[in-house]
């Protein structure tokens, strides 16, 4: 009974990859959606190039895109369809960090909990499943970003940028990148990408989509190689004490913020 238990568990990329668009970026159409790791190639090289590697490869990023889409549809098929996808991706640490999260904020909301406190509240619920994941980079980086979109300093993309720099060391030009594409891919290639699964015919246009998208990496300005690695094993413990930082400012704060009346 395990067995099958966990045979079904898997079979969801399998499922996935079943319906992926004949094309010349099949590739790309499967890491985006699928969550399958890129070949060497030259695309992969571009999306190295220029920092943006992560927004193609699945991560919790692409979870939030479908909540987007999905924002004013019942809370229920929302969460139906985002643990459907996360099974369709193969229960990668960054997605089911993320589903963790949107499982556990309508009861946050009740709690008054901040957002800051739910996102622990997800890490915790993630590990106490996969307690190895402490030592998965893929899920530190996640954390680190979920944190880095939750300070109410600064752009995005340069929250982001700071807060990975150790996990993934990187050229201002990526920062640059990430802030110009992400809308992009959040809010036209994923989205449309997903729908070419669901109908076929529509795959000329996301084709057509990905020769723009790899034309303006080609054009636009490439970010120089960074020389140093930090292993995940000298890293794990920062994700934990950001965290934990953050929750004690939260808590300075609100306590100034109560005592000053």
């Amino acid at each position: 009974m395990h067995d099958k238990i966990f045979e079904l568990l898997h079979y969801g990329p399998q499922t996935c990859l079943q319906f992926s668009p004949e094309s010349v970026h099949a590739t790309l159409y499967k890491a985006l959606v699928c969550g399958v790791s890129l070949p060497a190639s030259e695309s992969q090289r571009l999306l190295l190039d220029t920092g943006l590697i992560h927004l193609i490869v699945v991560s919790g990023a692409h979870l939030a895109f479908l909540d987007q889409l999905m924002e004013r549809w019942p809370n229920a098929i929302r969460l139906f369809i985002l643990s459907t996808y996360t099974w369709l991706t193969g229960f990668g640490p960054p997605v089911v960090r993320a589903l963790a999260r949107r499982v556990l904020a309508n009861g946050a909301h009740r709690q008054g909990l901040s957002a800051i406190q739910l996102d622990f509240a997800a890490v915790v619920l993630s590990l106490l499943l996969w307690p190895e994941w402490i030592f998965s980079r893929s899920f530190l980086m996640s954390w680190m970003c979920g944190l880095a979109l939750n300070v109410p300093i600064g752009a995005a993309p340069l929250r982001c940028y700071l807060f990975l720099f150790f996990f993934a060391p990187a050229s201002p030009v990526s920062m640059l990148w990430n802030a110009i594409i992400t809308p992009f891919v959040g809010n036209w290639l994923f989205p449309l990408c997903v729908l070419s699964y669901l109908v076929p015919p529509f795959t000329k246009v996301t084709d057509w989509l990905w020769d723009i998208f790899l034309l303006i990496l080609q054009l636009g300005p490439q970010a120089p190689p960074q020389n140093f690695y930090l292993s995940t094993q000298s890293l794990f413990w920062l994700p934990l004490t950001v965290h934990g930082l953050l929750i004690w400012s939260e808590i300075r704060w609100r306590r100034k913020l109560a005592f000053s009346y």
